[in-house]
């Protein structure tokens, strides 16, 4: 997937969300965008979108904390190999 259908993808993305008023899931979208970003390899966006992320992790119920650290820990796990 080239950075071209990335950002495509992004903004029809999170266009959808708001549109669908959907803003308190947004992390777990940008978070679950993050893990494609890792399964395609790129490694460098997807920690990008975590680290920004991360600025609100502060501020997250426990749910969306954990949801946070499982998808930090899925794609630590891709980088490894350890998941395909």
């Amino acid at each position: 997937m080239t950075f071209k259908l990335y950002a495509q993808w992004s903004v029809a993305t999170f266009s959808l969300i708001k549109q669908a008023h959907l803003l308190g899931e947004l992390s777990s979208a940008r978070s679950f965008y993050a893990v494609i970003l890792a399964y395609c390899r790129d490694f460098e966006a997807a920690d990008r979108e975590m680290a920004l992320i991360a600025l609100f992790r502060g501020g997250f119920a426990d749910a969306q904390r954990h949801e946070f650290d499982s998808q930090l820990s899925l794609i630590g796990d891709i980088r490894a190999g350890r998941v395909t």
